[in-house]
């Protein structure tokens, strides 16, 4: 059980959040104007252990050519406290998100 944890703070490009080993905690990301997928890595870059792949916005699209985005989505991933061993790089794939990463 996790009784305590740190944040990485408002992420809204890929970066490093931490290095060395640490447990994650917590994912949260909002999709800003229209859908947005993030990565989480075991390691110091995107070619460590993909531990996290979330989408978000994607149900918030309506008909059209092309589609309406019509508003932003906030998801929390629980990750348990996922043991890290190199530390935690969180990558934003595509679209734009706000992204904080909780870990111990």
């Amino acid at each position: 059980m996790v009784t305590g944890c740190r944040s990485s703070g408002l992420l809204d490009a890929s970066a490093q959040v931490v290095t060395g080993r640490c447990k994650l905690v917590s994912v949260h990301v909002t999709s800003i104007g229209g859908p947005a997928t993030i990565k989480v890595f075991d390691g110091t870059d995107n070619s460590g252990k993909e531990v996290a792949r979330i989408t978000v916005g994607i149900d918030n699209l309506t008909g059209g050519n092309p589609p309406n985005y019509i508003q932003d989505e906030t998801v929390e991933f629980d990750m348990h406290g996922v043991l890290m061993e190199n530390g935690i790089y969180y990558e934003e794939t595509s679209g734009e998100a706000a992204v904080f990463i909780n870990f111990a």
